[in-house]
């Protein structure tokens, strides 16, 4: 921006200059002696004009560089605070979904449990009708054992040789009948479905998951059973069990199940059995396989297979998939869980109780009705010797 100038003709002081040189003001010429005056004063206003001016600029500078930091700190306040707005909300999202999540695990584990607890209630049903059916059974077998004594006594009464040998027959056959109904009743009132410690692992996964490819391995150790599980025929991964029925607990075991998850690319490996390492029971973790009581190997099944499922149909990474697992394997061993099994273990037991006190109780009465029998006989022989002795037929000695 140009300085601007003061008016050459601006001064109204009338002056006289030399001949030779002229005023810038009032044109007129200028003495020799006064032009070197002049100029530097016409040059030292020109700089203190330039001075100002420069002050002048660089005072708006100064204020629109401040303006300018002014309205740049308000636009990053700005979107700092948007950004933080932003933050908030994905984190309360975040928790909204987790809630959410977890309702849903535990609405999950809940009907699972219904669905256990109906299941057991049936269980009972039967186990009540197979102990009615025995009891009736066992009723119809002294009725007619009482009948049959009713018989042979008529028939040492009349003394008629052949007919008690008829008799003996006919009550042999049917004692040998009714043996073999008491028999198959107590044969039926064992294998009523109450998930006792020799549970069929294999037709139980079958049973559960239909629509899965659940194949038996006949080997000598590491896994019996492979579980592939399944959605619209799509693989989704696998399970691999042991469900060998030991009498000892060695780690062994469980390296070997674990290097047959490894070869098999499983996610999971459950191994079954009723001995657990020094103060485990029920449910326990040994590298990385989940050692489960047979009463509660369908209700583990069930849940990782749910994992398997959710981490196929989500696309879960395998760093994320761990993460989950190792949180899955915590809460199955956790002592909020290991409570709802022992209660059904509970259960269990008692039916197991139950159904030795019935098979204690059969055995008695049939070594009772045995004892009878056999007396029965031996009394018949003494008998008919004696009624042969009497009549004349009998050999003598």
């Amino acid at each position: 921006m140009a300085t601007p100038q003061p008016a050459l003709r601006a001064t109204a002081v009338d002056h006289r200059h030399a001949a030779d040189q002229t005023c810038p003001y009032c044109e007129q010429s200028i003495p020799n002696d006064r032009a070197e005056e002049i100029r530097a004063r016409f040059a030292f206003k020109q700089k203190q004009d330039e001075a100002a001016m420069k002050a002048r600029v660089d005072d708006q500078v100064a204020a629109a560089r401040e303006q300018m930091e002014s309205d740049k700190k308000a636009e990053i306040e700005k979107v700092r605070a948007d950004t933080l707005a932003q933050v908030n909300a994905a984190r309360e999202q975040g928790k909204k979904l987790a809630e959410a999540e977890a309702g849903q695990r535990l609405a999950a584990l809940q009907a699972t449990q219904e669905a256990d607890k109906k299941k057991l209630q049936e269980a009972e049903k039967q186990k009540a009708e197979a102990v009615n059916q025995f009891e009736a059974l066992k009723t119809q077998t002294e009725t007619i054992a009482t009948a049959r004594a009713a018989e042979v006594r008529e028939a040492l009464e009349k003394d008629t040789a052949d007919k008690m040998k008829a008799k003996d027959a006919e009550h042999a056959a049917s004692i040998q009948k009714l043996s073999d109904q008491l028999t198959a009743a107590q044969r039926q009132l064992a294998n009523v479905d109450g998930e006792g410690e020799d549970v069929d692992l294999l037709e139980d996964l079958k049973e559960a998951f239909p629509n899965d490819e659940i194949v038996g391995i006949n080997k000598k150790d590491g896994a019996t059973i492979i579980h592939t599980v399944k959605h619209n025929k799509k693989i989704c991964g696998k399970i691999v069990y042991d469900s060998r029925n030991r009498k000892i607990w060695q780690d062994k075991f469980a390296h070997g199940l674990h290097e047959d998850m490894v070869n098999a690319q499983a996610m999971h490996a459950i191994l079954i059995t009723t001995k657990f390492p020094r103060g485990a029971q029920l449910v326990h973790k040994v590298d990385g396989v989940l050692l489960v009581r047979p009463a509660c190997a369908v209700v583990i099944a069930e849940l990782l297979r749910e994992e398997v499922f959710r981490n196929f149909s989500q696309r879960v990474s395998d760093e994320d998939r761990s993460k989950k697992t190792m949180k899955l394997y915590d809460f199955i061993t956790s002592e909020q869980f290991v409570n709802v099994l022992e209660s059904l273990d509970a259960n269990v037991d008692k039916l197991v109780e139950i159904e030795e006190e019935d098979r204690k109780r059969h055995k008695k009465a049939s070594e009772s009705r045995e004892k009878l029998y056999m007396g029965s006989r031996r009394l018949h022989a003494k008998l008919r010797l004696d009624v042969a002795r009497i009549v004349g037929t009998a050999d003598t000695e």
